[in-house]
């Protein structure tokens, strides 16, 4: 992973200097955590330079930017995990029948029921259903809201899982929160402030 800012202007930040070149956890303000999900997923007129892996990606969309939003509320308490599962690959055009053997597919290692109700799911199913929805998605990067956290549903002991879960498919992460507390083992912090992103001694 190598994004990088360099004076990066938009009407969400001034000047935005810093690089992210791992997995980590990114730490601020609600506020400015959202407006940093904001530069990451939209395209915006700017200045300066936004770089993905040494390409300029300040007119590429976030479809092919790569980047997927986790968070608890991306998946519907009134559907079932099939139906979750599919509003991915839904919005592709994908034909009912492609939709099918993928998410079959993808659930041969998952083995959860795609019959049961999100209601009805534990904890370990519903990060499983987090994977599986950035897996569909063909995401190269997940943004892990970890603020605004009601459900509690990213706690250390689920974040541990997903992240590892992550790791095995080589699908980078960054997770985002209000504190600078350490979540994950061995995951370097960084503060984002309103015109730089450095890392936290």
């Amino acid at each position: 992973m190598n994004i990088v800012f360099e004076n990066y202007s938009t009407n969400y930040f001034e000047s935005l200097n810093g690089k992210i070149t791992q997995n980590c956890q990114i730490f601020s303000n609600k506020i400015t955590l959202n407006k940093f999900i904001a530069v990451l997923m939209n395209v915006k007129y700017a200045d300066g330079k936004m770089l993905i892996d040494d390409e300029l990606v300040n007119n590429v969309i976030s479809k092919y930017r790569g980047f997927y939003v986790v968070d608890e509320f991306m998946l519907y308490e009134h559907l079932n995990v099939y139906d979750n599962l599919s509003l991915v690959l839904r919005s592709t055009k994908m034909s009912p029948v492609t939709i099918y053997r993928k998410i079959e597919s993808l659930n041969e290692s998952l083995n959860v029921d795609l019959d049961n109700k999100l209601r009805e799911c534990d904890e370990d199913t519903i990060i499983k259903l987090f994977y599986a929805k950035v897996m569909l998605s063909d995401s190269r990067f997940a943004i892990i809201k970890n603020y605004n956290n009601y459900t509690k549903i990213f706690s250390k002991k689920n974040l541990k899982k997903l992240t590892e879960m992550f790791d095995e498919k080589k699908i980078n992460y960054i997770i985002l929160c209000e504190k600078k507390k350490k979540l994950v083992d061995d995951l370097p912090i960084l503060k984002l402030g309103k015109s730089s992103i450095s890392v936290v001694k």
